[in-house]
């Protein structure tokens, strides 16, 4: 799993996060999952980990094709 984590240039500011599932993914293919946070970058980082959480256990309950 790779988790990257970035300031926005909005006027009020926040931090984007992107996650991606396989650790070797390239930073320019799709994410997973991603999201938006207004708080502080300890609060993007719980943010961030808390959706890879739910991430990992929907694929885990997800059923093989």
């Amino acid at each position: 799993m790779k988790i990257k984590i970035w300031e926005t240039e909005q006027d009020e500011g926040g931090y984007m996060f992107d996650i991606w599932l396989n650790e070797d993914a390239e930073e320019n293919e799709s994410s997973d999952d991603g999201g938006f946070c207004t708080g502080s970058y300890e609060d993007a980082i719980k943010m961030a980990c808390e959706q890879a959480k739910d991430l990992l256990r929907i694929k885990k309950h997800k059923p093989l094709l």
